[in-house]
């Protein structure tokens, strides 16, 4: 029951906050991030892991909430090259879409302090916010390159073998792994955080609910012809909803694990 209590707590907290609001704006400046942040990650985990596993992965997540969204990804990602081999566009274009990646992230972590009472003012904090949004950036390439290997493990030893063991494993080592990115990223984005206990129980929930969230936004496309009226500004539009609803959830898991480190210091204290 306390935990249920907690919940109640945290979508209370999330309305309070006007967390819907956060959500909205980290959504207008993610779909400008995406291709450059992909190409970031293609690259560098590239070198160790190579292009087409880290490629194969990807549109794999993307496939799983539209069909059509991977060829999607596949034509910005070749413009997004394009760009940057073009004369005297490779400084201007990097240039731009790596603030592009700044501002995205500076909005969730700017989001986060508001949920979370962290008082945050001036360029000084600015810098600061930007310099750990680059950390996460880094953190985000292990994550990648933990969630391929270990897929390409349990897929090697399900083909040998063809128990349905080895791919429920490798769902729970998605799930952990996502798990800790969440709650890395809670505590490295903002200036200030609440204790990694309580950001694990948050980053549980918001990893959950992003899963059942994921499943949700696949049932939207299959049901609405909002992709087959507008062709290519219908990806567009689903992605912009896939995007909005894990930014609401990643706010929600946010408010838990403050209303979390709230209810943990009252019990301390009597």
């Amino acid at each position: 029951m306390n935990f249920f209590r907690l919940l109640k707590q945290a979508a209370r907290l999330w309305f309070h906050k006007g967390a819907e609001q956060y959500a909205a704006a980290l959504a207008y400046f993610t779909p400008f991030a995406l291709a450059p942040l992909l190409l970031i990650s293609i690259t560098l985990v590239g070198v160790l892991i190579g292009r087409a596993d880290v490629i194969a992965l990807l549109l794999r997540w993307g496939e799983f909430i539209d069909p059509a969204l991977p060829a999607f990804m596949t034509t910005s990602l070749a413009n997004f090259e394009v760009l940057t081999t073009s004369y005297m566009l490779p400084v201007f274009a990097l240039l731009f879409f790596s603030i592009m990646i700044l501002f995205a992230l500076n909005s969730l972590s700017g989001s986060l302090q508001k949920l979370w009472d962290v008082e945050s003012f001036g360029l000084k904090n600015l810098f600061w916010r930007s310099g750990r949004a680059i950390l996460f950036v880094l953190l985000f390439q292990v994550y990648l390159v933990v969630a391929i290997m270990s897929n390409n493990f349990f897929s090697t030893i399900h083909t040998a073998t063809g128990s349905i063991l080895f791919p429920i494993l490798s769902q729970a080592v998605f799930f952990v792994a996502t798990m800790l990115l969440v709650a890395i990223g809670y505590g490295l984005l903002p200036l200030s955080a609440p204790s990694f206990k309580a950001r694990l129980y948050g980053a549980a929930v918001a990893t959950t609910l992003f899963l059942f969230s994921r499943t949700l936004v696949s049932l939207h496309v299959v049901t609405s012809p909002s992709p087959d009226i507008y062709g290519a500004a219908g990806l567009v539009f689903v992605l912009l909803i896939w995007v909005y609803i894990s930014a609401c959830v990643l706010y929600f898991g946010a408010s838990f694990a403050k209303v979390y480190e709230l209810q943990s210091k009252q019990r301390l204290t009597k």
